[in-house]
């Protein structure tokens, strides 16, 4: 079952503002450290039933600002939401995660694969042609509009596509607000919840569970805490402050001399 184009949107756009904000991270110096994901995909982008897209799974980000050594041969990330470049090995930035998110969103849309199954070895040659051409048994209801969008998204060269994630980002916000002024993180979420009703509902009663034995464990940990007195052979002794030293007398008659910071002790009686 595809998804509603509105939510198949809104949802890759979400998910490239998180990216944005991940390849514009700068060091304390002020520098751009060059973070690249790497590896989006369905599997790492998840949606809570609130609404919120979460990019998940940084773990073969690579950052410009250290040192990265790949084996020959071998290509970190999923084959079928590759750029061309990042396929050939070449040096990538944030634009390769840009079009990584255009190839999920060509499939939420048309609810297939955008690239055919196809060995690995031709995989990288097709990749490399960008021949995506939208299913013609698939009809939208903006096809022109998305399609000169996705067109953008996913050229060959990175320098044809936008320039950032954000400017991505614009782009499919603006188709939507066009088109479903009303399309919001909350109207997502609401549709979740009724799509997958009851996934929903066990979820909520797990947390509740948990919150439950939480609360019961907070309890116990309170009456321990109250059954815990001071034993009678003890006393409190708290050192005078600093505004309220007085001075005393020793047997001798001398004078003694107030002890300054001394804190709050126990002391047996």
């Amino acid at each position: 079952k595809r998804l509603p184009e509105a939510a198949a949107v809104h949802i890759i756009a979400e998910a490239c503002r998180g990216l944005d904000y991940a390849h514009q991270r700068k060091d304390n110096s002020g520098r751009v450290l060059g973070i690249v994901h790497r590896d989006v995909s369905p599997q790492n982008l998840v949606v809570s039933y609130s609404g919120d897209v979460k990019v998940l799974d940084f773990g073969i980000a690579k950052s410009a600002a250290r040192e990265y050594h790949t084996a020959a041969g071998i290509v970190k990330g999923k084959l079928r939401y590759m750029a061309p470049e990042q396929v050939t090995g070449e040096p990538i930035d944030g634009r390769a995660d840009l079009f990584a998110a255009a190839v999920v969103l060509w499939e939420l849309l048309y609810g297939r694969r955008v690239m055919p199954d196809l060995p690995d070895t031709e995989l990288v040659d097709w990749v490399q042609k960008g021949e995506f051409i939208r299913p013609p048994d698939v009809d939208l209801a903006s096809t022109l509009e998305i399609d000169g969008i996705l067109a953008k998204a996913l050229e060959v060269n990175p320098a044809d596509r936008y320039a950032t994630c954000a400017e991505f980002a614009t782009a499919l916000n603006r188709h939507n607000i066009t088109r479903w002024p009303h399309w919001t993180s909350n109207e997502l979420g609401k549709m979740l919840e009724t799509e997958f009703s009851d996934d929903a509902r066990k979820e909520r009663e797990w947390i509740s569970h948990i919150l439950g034995q939480m609360a019961a464990a907070d309890a116990k940990l309170v009456q321990v805490e109250l059954d815990v007195s001071v034993p009678a052979s003890m006393r409190v002794l708290e050192a005078p402050s600093r505004d309220d030293i007085k001075t005393a007398s020793t047997p001798s008659g001398g004078i003694r001399q107030p002890v300054r910071g001394v804190p709050t002790v126990l002391l047996p009686m």
